[in-house]
């Protein structure tokens, strides 16, 4: 099985459980690598929703002269 099945699968699980227990459903939101640069902005977006999100990004992976991963590391360090 591959990362991105196992991350789908798992959402699948958790919001099975979640609806048994009427519980409001997990959201998953899948970013491409070229959209890190937008995290901040899908951040504020996501803050005031009355959800959990997981932001699931495949085939993550970087050159020498791809400097995007700057704002993952933002994100990541303190920003979710």
């Amino acid at each position: 099985m591959g990362k991105s099945s196992l991350v789908k699968t798992s959402h699948a699980h958790v919001n099975t459980e979640l609806a048994a227990e009427g519980k409001s459903p997990l959201k998953l939101i899948e970013i491409h690598r070229e959209d890190i640069e937008s995290l901040p902005i899908l951040m504020g977006l996501l803050r005031p929703a009355p959800y959990r999100f997981i932001i699931f990004c495949d085939n993550l992976s970087f050159d020498g002269d791809y400097t995007s991963y700057k704002s993952l590391k933002a994100v990541l360090e303190g920003g979710i």
